[in-house]
C-alpha cells in the first residue's frame, strides 16, 4: 500500500513538472516568435 502512495506521488510530481515544462516551452516559443519578427523588421530596411 505504501508503495502505491509513493508511486502516485511520483506521478503527480511528474505531471506538475511536465506542466511547468509546457509553460516554459510556451514562453520560449513566444520569445522566439518575437525575436523572429524583430530580426525580420531589421532585415526589411
Amino acid at each position: 500500500m505504501l508503495k502505491k502512495i509513493t508511486l502516485n506521488d511520483s506521478v503527480e510530481k511528474a505531471k506538475n513538472e511536465y506542466t511547468l515544462m509546457q509553460e516554459r516551452f510556451k514562453e520560449a516559443s513566444k520569445e522566439l516568435s518575437e525575436l523572429k519578427s524583430t530580426i525580420g523588421d531589421r532585415l526589411k530596411f
